[in-house]
This record gives C-alpha cells, structure tokens and sequence, in this order.
C-alpha cells in the first residue's frame, strides 16, 4: 500500500539550462518517504544531478554526480539499503536482503576512473538470490586504456535456478597492464583462469591459463591463447582446448560479423558427458 506520495518540482529554464528541484514526501508501506534531489543541464552541454538525498523506510541515498559534455562522470553516491523489502512496493515486487554501496567517480587525466565498495546479504531479487557479496575494486581509464585493481567475491548465489557456489575475482592493475585472477564453482565445475590485460588502441587479453574441472573430467586451455578486443568483438588468436584426449582449436573474429576457423581433432564423444551428465 501507498497511501500518500507527493512528488513536488521547481524547475526553470526547461527547454535550455534547466533547473530543477524535486522533492518527495509520503508514505509506502506505513514507512516514510522523504527527500530530494538537484537536477540541472548546463549550458556547456552535461547533466548535474546533485544534493541527492532520499530515504524511503531504512533504505537511504545520498550524493551526487555530475556528467560533463565529454560523457565523463565524477562524483559520489552512497546507499544504504539495511532492508531492501522497504522498497518492494516500488519495485512492484518481493524484494529482501541487505545492500551497502559507495561509488566514487573521477574524470582526473581526461579519463573515466571509478571506485566501488560494495556488500550485500542474503539478497533476493528479480529470481537472483546471493547469501554474500563483497566488492572493492577500482578502474581507471575505463573508456580508452582500462585498468582494475581489487577484489570481489560472491557466495551461494542462485540465477535462473542455476546455483553458483562461490565467485573470486583478483585484479592487479599499473597503468601498463591488468593481471586477473578468476576462479568459481558453477554446475559441479571448477573454474580457474588466469589472465592479462594489456589496455591500448585495441585492448588484447592474454589468458595464461583456464580450467573448469569436475570429478575426473577436465577441460583446460592446451596453451596461452589471445583475444583482442576489435571492431565490437573479439579476434581469437591460438584459443587450443583440449577436451579429454582431443583437442578443439578456435582462431578468427567473432563479433557482429563472424570469420571463424574451427577445427575438431580427436575429441571422444563421451565427453557430452560433462555438459549434461548421462548423455
């Protein structure tokens, strides 16, 4: 139930260099709704949405970000949503659990860099349930010359009925390159893999090492293989996986267009086995 939400706007300009105020106040679900936030569109081209101050029940927002010409974001926004179930009647659904996140932005160098700390409990949301999560990563230069640095973890998830064990990600990035590390637990299988990121003109991956193991079955890269991100997709260079005593090996484009080589040799058909076991 939403018996009362009042939504008030105090806005100038609105067809150039708008100014605008919103507020809101009310109640949802017998729990308060109050705040407001800033909205402006500078006349140098952006949008500014600042002043951010919103709480409804226990989940609260707080900060604000700026948008510049060049599409680039600085800033900070701070949730804190202890009960997301407040929230449930304006999602127009059941949702439950604990999230807690601090995003910070940065435009310093002409480049877009971002700082996310995130947790989150016991969670339930649009058929997604996670008993854990854990974030602390930063990027800098997203846009032209990406670099991470950080970790994340995720515990006991469940998507579309298909339940991941746990997810670890490690990242240690310089301005020259990224080096990742990823391992999860999905469908009975092991995963591991270990990479490189090497930002540039086009940005190329060298992934050292992956396995997803299961039992006595493996499936694991032959050799180091490469992938360099082109023209909205991937160009697979020396991708060698080696699937019992067989070996498939994948080279060319794969994007919006696709140029492939594929070539099979030697691959028991037992192995199906692993993808869906009896088969």
């Amino acid at each position: 139930p939403i018996p009362r939400l009042a939504i008030s706007l105090d806005a100038k300009d609105v067809t150039g260099a708008t100014d605008a105020t919103i507020k809101l106040d009310g109640t949802i679900d017998k729990k308060p709704a109050r705040g407001g936030l800033h909205l402006a569109r500078p006349a140098g081209g952006g949008i500014v949405a600042d002043n951010i101050d919103l709480a409804i029940g226990s989940a609260k927002a707080k900060g604000g970000v700026t948008l510049d010409a060049r599409n680039l974001a600085r800033g900070q926004l701070t949730i804190d949503a202890p009960n997301l179930d407040d929230l449930s009647p304006l999602a127009l659904q059941k949702l439950s659990g604990t999230v807690r996140a601090d995003v910070t932005l940065d435009d310093q160098g002409g480049g877009q860099a971002a700082r996310i700390k995130a947790q989150a409990f016991q969670v339930s949301a649009a058929g997604v349930t996670i008993s854990k999560a854990d974030a602390d990563l930063a990027v800098a230069d997203i846009y032209r010359r990406p670099s991470i640095s950080g970790r994340a973890s995720v515990d006991e998830a469940k998507v579309a009925n298909e339940r991941i064990g746990k997810i670890r990600l490690d990242a240690k990035g310089t301005g020259g390159a990224s080096d990742v590390t990823l391992s999860a637990d999905a469908r009975g299988f092991a995963l591991d893999t270990r990479a490189r990121i090497l930002p540039g003109d086009q940005t190329r991956i060298e992934v050292a090492s992956f396995s997803a193991t299961r039992g006595r079955d493996r499936v694991a890269l032959a050799g180091p293989a490469t992938i360099t991100l082109v023209d909205g997709g991937a160009d697979l260079r020396n991708v060698v996986i080696g699937l019992g005593a067989g070996r498939v090996s994948v080279n060319g484009l794969a994007g919006s267009r696709l140029d492939l080589t594929a070539e099979a040799k030697g691959v028991p058909l037992s192995v199906a086995d692993m993808a869906s076991p009896g088969l």
